[in-house]
């Protein structure tokens, strides 16, 4: 497990980021929720991971960097980022702070390609978090993935470890703040490797993500769906 003293050296650090993990609202959030977590021996404490797990909820990435020691990036759509007012300058400091960045419907920012970007990171030894269903599912189920997070492997190299998330699905602030997502689990699978070399191939592509959505499902013993997610009502 990293300490908070070994969080301050790492190249990825924002002081928001440590406040809001280690000061507040952290740990009133652990003691609310009381997440139950298993696997996070198998997460390197240094270098570039990549994370990828099934998706219920906005709630999700959060749930996530409050129980990683290392802070994650993820991709966040726009819709989240833009919120009016006080509540909208909110968010934005608290998704900037945790990681996301926004990128808008089609998986670019600021003209780049998603890969792109997550390749940059992982090429700065950060962890990446990717929900390869691409946008939030229902309990039980596992949508078919998208490619994305096998192209960021192929190019770098750098294994997949399956994630699967369960109780976050009724997510609101409400049920948050009175403890109704208590026991709500995140559990780390092992890591996949991608195979040797910069393979392109449309077919190991779909082979490798069928391979890694194939782990989640099994990880969480969800029943995994043949068409990508339809979404759900925000």
């Amino acid at each position: 497990m990293i300490s908070p003293l070994r969080v301050w050296r790492q190249r990825d650090l924002r002081v928001s980021f440590v406040v809001l993990k280690y000061v507040f609202p952290g740990p009133l959030l652990k003691a609310i929720i009381r997440p139950r977590v298993k696997g996070l021996e198998r997460l390197a404490a240094e270098g570039p991971i990549i994370l990828a797990p099934n998706h219920l909820s906005p709630f999700d990435p959060f749930l996530l960097s409050l129980v990683c020691p290392r802070r994650i990036v993820f991709l966040a759509k726009r819709e989240y980022w833009e919120a009016p007012g006080i509540r909208g300058r909110l968010m934005r400091a608290l998704f900037q702070s945790q990681g996301q960045i926004s990128t808008i419907r089609g998986g670019t920012i600021g003209g780049l390609n998603a890969v792109d970007v997550s390749v940059a990171n992982l090429e700065q030894g950060k962890v990446f978090g990717v929900f390869p269903e691409g946008t939030r599912g229902r309990p039980g189920l596992l949508y078919r993935g998208h490619t994305g997070v096998a192209q960021a492997a192929f190019r770098t190299g750098v294994p997949v470890h399956p994630v699967v998330i369960t109780g976050t699905s009724e997510f609101s602030i409400g049920a948050l703040l009175s403890g109704k997502l208590s026991g709500c689990t995140v559990e780390i699978g092992e890591p996949i490797a991608p195979p040797d070399g910069n393979v392109k191939s449309p077919k190991e592509l779909h082979r490798f993500t069928k391979e890694v959505m194939a782990r989640i499902a099994e990880l969480g013993n969800l029943e995994i769906q043949e068409t990508f997610s339809p979404g759900r009502a925000t």
